[in-house]
């Protein structure tokens, strides 16, 4: 006859165990309701049994039948049935223990914290009720990875759990993610097309823009479907005979999202700021600090761009 306690869900006259707050996936919380429930019928048994009025009910076939319960009732039913037996010490202890077991359960059902759910399993690691902790758990995981969305956490996630009730829909968003993650190789590509193109706008190189940019721009700062001979009148309205020398400066803070058009082929949306530097021999504009959108093709032409002014000096 084991003596080790082995806590669950409740059934019968006794309450059952507070529910765990509602979560946002609404299917884990299911799961989580549906195994308290099938953990809560574990018992019925010998509470039927003790409510039976036959010869065969002895003390030590009900105190055996305890062996494994993690109904409140059982013992209850035990204790009422059977206040002279001497196991009574005994089943009044694993009483109080369930009792305790199930106070805690109720707090980490309140918190729904994956804290409490850890703290839970390590203290009851024989009950029926860990499956459960695991599952919460499990849920947890993935509802904090998701929420973060970036590859680092998904594979966190499929670490910790690789047979995990998320583990297919966490590699299909990992795949998704890195899908759309454009590689060292491609960074560097995309930062290449970028100063090329912003070295020859400072140089007023019209020739060398145009290698860095499609025949027809959806959009180039204020003008759309601008073509090459738009882009370079619109470069050149920029200088005057004042100013000596013009430079940007691209920052190397690069987001990049990658995607794929109707055709399958890679589209990159880059967000970056870039700074300009003027040198001038009369009064003007000698610094300007700009957020730029560029959008590159898979040849990483640039198809379009838009840049908006946040900061600026004169002299």
């Amino acid at each position: 006859m084991s003596s080790n306690i082995n806590p669950s869900a409740q059934n019968g006259s006794q309450p059952m165990p507070q529910q765990p707050k509602k979560n946002s996936t609404s299917a884990g919380l299911i799961v989580f309701l549906v195994t308290v429930l099938i953990v809560a019928g574990g018992g019925f048994g010998l509470y039927w049994y003790l409510n039976q009025d036959t010869e065969a009910d002895t003390e030590l076939a009900a105190y055996e039948m305890l062996d494994g319960s993690e109904t409140l009732e059982d013992y209850e039913a035990f204790m009422t049935k059977f206040p002279d037996s001497p196991h009574m010490r005994d089943v009044k202890q694993r009483f109080e223990t369930l009792k305790t077991m199930y106070s805690a359960w109720n707090t980490a059902c309140i918190s729904c914290k994956q804290r409490d759910f850890e703290i839970f399993a390590k203290n009851y690691p024989n009950s029926m009720l860990v499956k459960v902790c695991e599952q919460k758990i499990d849920s947890l995981d993935w509802e904090d990875a998701k929420a973060k969305g970036d590859p680092e956490s998904i594979e966190a996630y499929l670490r910790k759990h690789p047979n995990g009730r998320y583990s297919t829909e966490a590699s299909e968003s990992h795949s998704k993610i890195m899908d759309a993650t454009a590689t060292t190789e491609e960074k560097l590509l995309i930062e290449e097309a970028l100063r090329g193109f912003y070295n020859a706008y400072g140089d007023n190189d019209a020739a060398t823009v145009f290698v860095y940019i499609t025949p027809t721009m959806k959009r180039f700062l204020n003008r759309e479907n601008a073509t090459k001979a738009d882009v370079a009148d619109i470069i050149d309205r920029t200088y005057n005979e004042h100013i000596l020398s013009c430079k940007f400066v691209l920052n190397n803070d690069y987001k990049v999202k990658k995607e794929t058009n109707a055709d399958g082929e890679a589209v990159y949306m880059v967000s970056f700021s870039v700074d300009q530097h003027i040198e001038r021999d009369n009064e003007g504009k000698t610094f300007g600090s700009y957020t730029a959108n560029a959008v590159l093709t898979d040849q990483y032409k640039i198809s379009s761009l838009t840049m908006k002014e946040i900061s600026r000096k004169e002299q």
